[in-house]
């Protein structure tokens, strides 16, 4: 089930004198499959264009196609079917709270199987393997969600989606306010989710995840995609007209490298396990 955009464009308030043009003409194809990462500077469209992936927002212009599902500006061509489209891809938002509403973990993660027509036992069960999957044991079932540290939060989100069992998991700068710990636990859950076979789209401002994570990376600029590359053609170049910044590991293989003691290929390195083998074994 690939998703392809056709011509897509939105307009915020399109019919007022405060219209916002946020994406422009974007087309597109995604292999399923991927882990894929949508990059670029505050502003550039990157959320506007993930929320057409589920129907939250409907183009003003163009379409976006998955499997059978059309979200499109042509309303003879939309589907009707957005219940199932939302079973199919799984909206994580960056602040998880907003997606928690019931009075138990338990009982939040298990609605959206009981939504989508199981029984209560069954969505219980679907909600304890999710929440498994995440790394939260039956310790936090009866718990308040609320009353969860935010990256606790945000991992019952990911399984309230992950209990109806999305293709598409797209995922909004989910390590947003985590420290560097509770990052590459998240990071590598869901690099875990994706090996499982559901893909993986990735809103960031982070390069570092990108470059160790992503197979995949859309550039987004002034509301069109800039280019569709891989993290190692991407961090070859010159960043600076994406504001975006080279992840740590390239810019300290770069000095080493400029020190002419090293000799060390970039474009092997995807983690700084990667850059100390280099290190250890690249010495003049």
């Amino acid at each position: 089930m690939p998703i392809d955009f056709r011509n897509l464009g939105y307009v915020y308030d399109k019919k007022s004198p405060f219209s916002h043009e946020a994406i422009r003409d974007i087309s597109l194809h995604l292999d399923e499959g991927k882990f894929i990462a949508i990059v670029g500077k505050t502003g550039c469209g990157k959320s506007t264009l993930i929320q057409q992936l589920n129907a939250l927002l409907t183009p003003t212009s163009g379409e976006v196609q998955i499997n059978e599902f059309c979200n499109s500006s042509e309303k003879k061509k939309r589907t009707k079917k957005y219940k199932e489209l939302r079973k199919l891809v799984g909206l994580v938002f960056q602040f998880p709270e907003y997606q928690l509403f019931d009075d138990t973990v338990e009982k939040d993660v298990s609605f959206g199987p009981k939504n989508f027509g199981l029984k209560k036992e069954q969505a219980i069960e679907e909600a304890h393997k999710a929440l498994n999957k995440v790394g939260l044991d039956e310790s936090f079932y009866d718990r308040s969600p609320f009353e969860l540290s935010g990256g606790e939060k945000r991992k019952v989100a990911i399984a309230g989606i992950l209990a109806i069992h999305p293709s598409y998991l797209v995922v909004d700068e989910p390590t947003a306010g985590l420290d560097p710990r509770a990052s590459k636990d998240m990071m590598q859950m869901f690099q875990s989710i994706n090996k499982e076979g559901t893909t993986i789209i990735l809103v960031t401002h982070d390069m570092n995840l990108v470059q160790e994570f992503a197979t995949d990376v859309i550039v987004m600029d002034e509301g069109r995609v800039a280019e569709v590359t891989t993290p190692v053609e991407l961090f070859s170049k010159d960043l600076e007209h994406y504001s975006l910044e080279k992840p740590l590991i390239f810019k300290t293989a770069s000095k080493l490298n400029a020190s002419k003691k090293y000799n060390i290929d970039e474009s092997k390195l995807r983690n700084v396990d990667d850059l100390a083998k280099a290190i250890a074994e690249g010495g003049k």
